[in-house]
């Protein structure tokens, strides 16, 4: 319902407009009129009969007022509120790739230290299999110890000047590592000669059908009589000297293996008593 109060201002605000809009046009293109903000009601940058209307479609009406000053401040605080909210907000990011660089720079320790612990395990692994390998070999040297083997004969005799085995002087050895080989022979033995002639006899040492070292040993040697009328030094043995000599075999491997005597003569008789063989290995 109009009321006489609404009926006077439109109006009125129709009588204004009417003149404002008759002054617009005889005033605008000569007149310098200062842009107030406040005026542009719906904010276009231009003062004009938009505005006038807005202004007096909200004629009459009533509330609170604004302070605009106040609400100026109160933006102008806002927006400063803002802008220390983004000075934090940039100092965090700042901080924050700060961190992120010391990691980064962290993680870079580690995995170098990582890296050395890799190289220290190898080492640790390496170590642990040779330690297991010594510990097996030590088992192994415990569950056989060092292998003993001997044999003899009473009686050996050979009249040939190639080599020829002794009678019962073989033995056998299973090695269960890499050992070394100490071969000990003994026996009574002379080179019996029934004539004026020098004589010889010669014993060596066999691995498996190989010599060993030292080969082809001079075990007795004697010298023939050149004449009963000559007084003179000289040696006829006739009768039984005892005789010893050791040969070896260096890191011989693991397995079965046969190691036997042989003998030989150069003249005359070769005689051996008593002969005893005796083999040792020695785990490397």
């Amino acid at each position: 319902m109009i009321t006489k109060k609404n009926l006077i201002a439109i109006v009125l605000t129709t009588l204004f407009l009417s003149s404002f809009i008759s002054i617009i046009g005889s005033t605008r293109s000569v007149s310098n009129v200062k842009y107030d903000p406040w005026a542009d009601l719906n904010d276009d940058g231009d003062v004009d009969i938009y505005d006038a209307i807005l202004f007096a479609n909200a004629f009459g009406g009533e509330g609170t007022p604004l302070n605009k000053t106040e609400l100026l401040y109160n933006v102008n605080d806002t927006y400063a509120s803002l802008l220390s909210r983004i000075d934090s907000l940039n100092s965090s990011l700042t901080d924050r790739d700060a961190r992120i660089a010391a990691l980064e720079a962290d993680v870079a320790t580690l995995n170098g230290t990582l890296v050395g612990m890799d190289t220290i395990l190898g080492d640790l692994e390496s170590n642990y299999s040779s330690l297991l390998g010594r510990i097996d070999a030590l088992e192994n040297r415990v569950a056989h110890p060092i292998t003993f083997n001997q044999t003899s004969t009473v009686y050996a005799a050979t009249t040939v000047t190639y080599w020829t085995d002794m009678v019962n002087l073989q033995v056998s050895v299973n090695l269960h590592e890499t050992s070394n080989l100490l071969i000990m022979f003994s026996a009574e033995a002379y080179d019996y000669i029934d004539s004026f002639n020098s004589g010889d006899m010669y014993v060596r040492a066999l691995v498996d059908g190989s010599p060993v070292v030292p080969s082809n040993i001079t075990l007795t040697h004697n010298i023939g009589v050149t004449g009963w009328a000559f007084l003179e030094s000289h040696t006829h043995q006739t009768t039984l000297g005892s005789y010893s000599y050791d040969s070896y075999a260096m890191a011989v491997a693991p397995g079965s293996h046969t190691v036997k005597m042989q003998f030989a003569v150069s003249a005359g008789t070769g005689v051996c008593n008593d002969c005893t063989l005796t083999l040792i290995a020695l785990p490397i």
